[in-house]
């Protein structure tokens, strides 16, 4: 399973079925695991991976920051309790749990693997430069997995970076609470981004064509209730990025004849 250049997954998911006596004459939404399937396993670990690959989703979203001595790692918050902020701190003295991006893009094989840069100014580590960017990406190429990794970051600057640098898969605005989506499109068309990654509550029937006009993938997070999915899927959102897994590839199954 493979990405587009613009964010959205190449194999041919178009199928036909009916949800509460509703025909949908193409289905294309994907399910990605919010940090891996954290129903049988812990968030952002190697286990929540690959419990996510046999369950049959279609990828996962994780979270990376960076170690003081410069490793790409899956974590999601700043700091860890007790020992202190990943920044500070070397591979060798984050618990066991916490793996290498390079391990994980391995172990989720070969699912789709959205690779979220947690690169917040108001946060331990931060870099404004575009080492932490250019990082990610050699992991990720060096692991040739860049035909299934999309990237995103809620940080402005740390997109542009990457979009600089040239990296060969695609980049996903993530977008706050309350973003209207139509207002960002433009913006995100002109920066070069493949896909925007707004909150469920941001997409609309009409913004979600706007940005498939546009040629923008829409991967929306964090999408956790039955009517919430029910609703992305006969929209027609590209992505949705669940805790629920289990609950969204039951909902696209009964889409199939």
């Amino acid at each position: 399973m493979t990405l587009n250049r613009h964010g959205a997954v190449t194999e041919d998911r178009s199928t036909r079925g009916t949800i509460g006596g509703e025909r949908l004459e193409d289905l294309v939404t994907t399910i990605y695991a919010h940090r891996g399937n954290t129903l049988q396993a812990g968030q952002n670990t190697l286990d929540a991976f690959a419990a996510a690959v046999a369950l049959g989703c279609d990828g996962i979203e994780l979270d990376v920051r960076r170690t003081r001595d410069g490793a790409i790692v899956c974590v999601h918050d700043p700091e860890i309790d007790g020992l202190g902020a990943i920044s500070d701190l070397t591979v060798a003295e984050l618990p066991s749990s916490v793996p290498l991006l390079a391990q994980a893009l391995e172990v989720a094989a070969p699912l789709v693997v959205n690779v979220e840069l947690k690169n917040d100014p108001g946060e331990a580590g931060y870099d404004p430069t575009d080492a932490f960017a250019a990082q990610v990406i050699a992991v990720v190429e060096h692991a040739g997995a860049q035909d299934r990794v999309i990237y995103s970051s809620f940080d402005r600057g740390t997109l542009d970076q990457l979009v600089a640098l040239g990296a060969s898969s695609p980049v996903g605005w993530l977008l706050g609470l309350n973003v209207e989506l139509d207002t960002i499109i433009p913006a995100a068309v002109e920066a070069g981004f493949a896909a925007l990654h707004p909150f469920l509550w941001s997409v609309t029937e009409e913004s979600l064509a706007a940005a498939h006009g546009a040629g923008l993938a829409v991967n929306t997070w964090t999408v956790n209730g039955e009517e919430d999915m029910e609703r992305l899927v006969r929209q027609g959102v590209d992505c949705i990025i669940t805790d629920r897994p289990d609950l969204g590839l039951a909902i696209l199954e009964r889409f199939v004849e």
